[in-house]
C-alpha cells in the first residue's frame, strides 16, 4: 500500500481486524491488543514491541517516523475510520495492534496482588504507580483483563516496565516463593512502615474489600489511617500510598 492512499471505509479489512480485537473473546483466540495514543506507542517500540498493523492519520508525523525506524508501514487512514477501531469517542493516532505478553513467574520482589479489582482504570492505575516504584504486578480473582485498551490506556504503556503475574492462590503462592503477605483492611490494623525482606501487598475490590479468607491467611494486616474523616479511599490511591510508605526509596 502507497503511503498516499487513505483509508476512508470502516469497512477495510485491517481496519476491521483492528476493531476486532475490542472484544475480549478475540483478544484470547489472537493473542493481540489494542494500543493507542502516541505515548503508549512509543513505550511499547522503546520496548522493542513491534505492532502488527498501526493505523495512524495523514498529519501524525511522529507517527509515520517512529514506523520508519522500524521498518514498518502504517496504514493511513481518516479520524473517523480511526475512532471506528479505537474503543475511545475520540483516540489519538496511532491505533496499533501488540502480541499479548505471556505471563511471568512470581519471584522474591515486592509486589502487588489485585484481588477482584473490576475496574480496568483502577487497574490501571496500579501498574503505573507500581512501575514507578519499581514493583511487580500479581492478578487474582475477577480482576480486569491486564491487557484490555484501557488498562494499557490508564497504565500509560507503563505495561512494559512491571513484571505481570496471574495468581490463583495469592497467600500461598507468594508464600512459596518468600514473599510476606500484607492484607489490606478499612479498620483495626496499624499502617506498617518498611517490613524486612519483600512483601506480597494485597489490595481488594472499593466495593468488597478482600475476602475474609485471604485477610485471616495473610501475615500482616495494615490499614491507611483517614483523619479527614471518609470512610475510604480509591483502591489504586489506597494502594499507591501502601506502596510508596512500604518502599526502601533510599535502599538502605
Amino acid at each position: 500500500m502507497r503511503m498516499s492512499e487513505v483509508v476512508t471505509s470502516r469497512g477495510n479489512g485491517r481496519v476491521r481486524g483492528v476493531r476486532e480485537l475490542r472484544q475480549r473473546k478475540a483478544r484470547r483466540v489472537r493473542r493481540e491488543t489494542i494500543i493507542e495514543g502516541p505515548t503508549v506507542f512509543g513505550e511499547f517500540l522503546d520496548a522493542g514491541i513491534a505492532p502488527s498493523v498501526t493505523l495512524c492519520t495523514p498529519d501524525d508525523d511522529l507517527t509515520m517516523e517512529r514506523c520508519a525506524t522500524i521498518g514498518v508501514e502504517p496504514v493511513l487512514v481518516t479520524q473517523d475510520v480511526l475512532a471506528s477501531a479505537s474503543d475511545t469517542r475520540s483516540p489519538r493516532s496511532p491505533v496499533a495492534v501488540i502480541p499479548l505478553a505471556m505471563p511471568a513467574d512470581l519471584r522474591p520482589h515486592n509486589t502487588l496482588v489485585l484481588i477482584d479489582i473490576q475496574d480496568p482504570g483502577n487497574v490501571g492505575t496500579m501498574i503505573r504507580s507500581a512501575a514507578a516504584l519499581g514493583w511487580d504486578v500479581a492478578v487474582s480473582g475477577a480482576t480486569a483483563e491486564i491487557w484490555a485498551p484501557k488498562t494499557i490506556r490508564s497504565s500509560a504503556g507503563t505495561h512494559v516496565h512491571t513484571r505481570l503475574v496471574h495468581l490463583t492462590h495469592p497467600v500461598e503462592q507468594a508464600r512459596s516463593v518468600g514473599l510476606t503477605t500484607v492484607a489490606t483492611v478499612v479498620t483495626g490494623a496499624e499502617l506498617p512502615g518498611k517490613l524486612m525482606g519483600p512483601i506480597a501487598l494485597l489490595i481488594g475490590s472499593e466495593a468488597h474489600g478482600l475476602p475474609t479468607d485471604i485477610v485471616e491467611q495473610s501475615d500482616v494486616p495494615v490499614t491507611l489511617p483517614m483523619p479527614g474523616g471518609t470512610e475510604s479511599l480509591n483502591a489504586a490511591v489506597a494502594a499507591s500510598i501502601l506502596m510508596y510508605t512500604m518502599t526502601d526509596l533510599d535502599g538502605s
